[in-house]
């Protein structure tokens, strides 16, 4: 437990063999629990699974660090923000995001194991795109997204929210979403932003599915979100 990753021999032990299976696909659908498959693990003999909620501030990661930032490109990074202030934030929706984060990136070949924090991860899609993700102040999640892939990455970000609110969490989530211009002085709201065009967040629809076909190779997001 000390690192939020648990083995299925180890959830045998507690749920015993005949409930493992239904809790395990509970706590997926209900965004507790995701599977850690990831490159370095898959020889393994046990099945893994991350729990965000038993996050600690420490990062944890398997494997090198400088390994897995190898695959980190160094374009610039737009923000994107998602702003519970008018409303509120409730606990465990910053997990569950997390949750559902890992869940795609463990769904592609080519990504590399995230680091995970409490309060902020970075996860990979692909050998070149990654999101970070941040909670500040319990009223904000802040995304940073590889500036090329910007545009697919706010439509998962997107659905991913949208997923969470219609699966679990019900009408009384309620966000804005705030977008960082393009010269990075000013965030515009997102119908502003779709209406004038705000690069790079909205390209063409050619643009979006060139992204989406970059980084998806192995399968679909939207299709796998909806598999969940």
């Amino acid at each position: 437990f000390s690192n939020a990753i648990v083995s299925e021999d180890l959830l045998e032990y507690f749920w015993h063999d005949e409930h493992k299976e239904y809790l395990l696909d509970l706590m997926r659908r209900t965004m507790l629990l995701s599977d850690w498959d990831f490159e370095d693990q898959r020889n393994m003999k046990t099945r893994l699974f991350i729990i965000p909620s038993m996050l600690k501030q420490e990062p944890y990661s398997p494997g090198n660090l400088q390994t897995s930032t190898n695959q980190d490109t160094e374009s610039t990074e737009k923000v994107c923000v998602l702003d519970f202030g008018d409303s509120f934030l409730p606990s465990g929706v910053f997990e569950r995001l997390v949750c559902l984060c890992v869940a795609i990136s463990s769904s592609q070949n080519d990504a590399a194991a995230p680091f995970l924090w409490s309060s902020s991860a970075k996860v990979w899609f692909s050998a070149e795109n990654y999101i970070k993700l941040k909670l500040e102040d319990n009223e904000r999640i802040v995304f940073s997204f590889v500036n090329k892939f910007a545009a697919v990455n706010l439509k998962t970000v997107n659905g991913v929210m949208q997923k969470l609110k219609n699966d679990v969490m019900g009408n009384h989530l309620r966000w804005k979403v705030l977008l960082e211009s393009a010269d990075g002085k000013k965030y515009l709201s997102y119908e502003d932003g779709r209406m004038s065009g705000l690069s790079p967040w909205f390209g063409t629809e050619s643009d979006v599915e060139e992204q989406q076909s970059n980084i998806a190779k192995n399968q679909n997001i939207e299709d796998f979100l909806k598999s969940i």
